[in-house]
């Protein structure tokens, strides 16, 4: 949010998927999830208070039909480091008891006229206001962050993404992996409500999704096509045209490059370094 940290997942000595968190000012690559879970797709939240991210860590196993064997499926949850201990939990517990009220139904004691007269004042103070909002800068305490580690109240499924907006939490689900064929479940965009928390399916047989900037639109590619959603009345998508959309190719130097990065990953990678032989 604040453009100083980059946060990327990859592959950690332990063997699997970790988070890492990179500095701009000093340069520093840090590992931020815990070593004993896969940990991939991390994004900041809006606020720079928060790191969400997604972890493996629900062990439910299927057993086959046939082989009569254990297998893991929808396993993958959403959580959220806190990057500071004074960072709160937007999931924690709730207090649920009424407030006081007095006999004038005001829960602070002022009467209407005082609380008028408040009103009218602040009306005229919106634009100041607006302008003193504090502009978002992420600390990080690196020391314990992997223990701050807060449960988004999202039932473990086959998650592909998560992104994290104001207000709400976007993730994306899928159906499992097949050999041979397709998944029997279409992957749906949902919407996790902050402060409710309650949960909706925004639209189903999508491909790929992004956010806009601001956070009120949502472009989605569905049917090989473009469509945006408004988040605010999400069951009116509205289809992108294209049409007007031109890209200059040239074939052939496409081809050059991609023989050469096949060519690096067999140099670079291949498990035999004489490559049994071949040239």
């Amino acid at each position: 949010p604040d453009s100083r940290w980059i946060t990327f997942s990859r592959l950690a000595d332990h063997g699997m998927n970790a988070v890492y968190v990179w500095s701009r000012e000093d340069r520093q690559t840090r590992l931020v999830s815990a070593p004993l879970f896969n940990a991939y797709s991390p994004a900041f939240s809006v606020d720079g208070q928060h790191l969400f991210f997604l972890s493996d860590r629900q062990f439910a196993p299927q057993i086959g039909s046939f082989e009569w064997n254990y297998v893991a499926d929808r396993e993958t949850g959403i959580f959220a480091l806190a990057l500071t201990d004074e960072a709160a939990n937007p999931f924690g517990p709730r207090n649920d008891e009424v407030a006081a009220s007095d006999e004038s139904g005001d829960e602070d004691g002022k009467d209407s006229d005082e609380d008028g007269d408040d009103d009218d004042e602040e009306d005229g103070d919106d634009d100041e206001s607006e302008a003193a909002k504090e502009v978002v800068r992420v600390e990080i305490d690196f020391d314990g962050i992997a223990e701050r580690v807060i449960r988004v109240p999202v039932e473990a499924d086959n998650i592909a993404g998560v992104m994290p907006l104001d207000g709400q939490v976007l993730y994306a689900t899928t159906g499992p992996f097949y050999y041979g064929r397709e998944a029997d479940v279409q992957t749906k965009l949902h919407a996790l409500d902050v402060k409710t928390r309650e949960g909706k399916m925004l639209i189903d047989g999508i491909e790929q999704a992004v956010a806009s900037a601001d956070g009120k639109y949502v472009v989605v590619r569905k049917n090989g096509s473009l469509h945006r959603i408004e988040l605010s009345k999400p069951e009116e998508p509205k289809q992108i045209s294209t049409d007007n959309l031109i890209v200059y190719r040239a074939p052939a130097t496409e081809w050059t490059v991609v023989f050469d990065e096949v060519w690096r990953r067999f140099r670079d990678y291949f498990y035999v370094p004489n490559m049994h032989g071949y040239d």
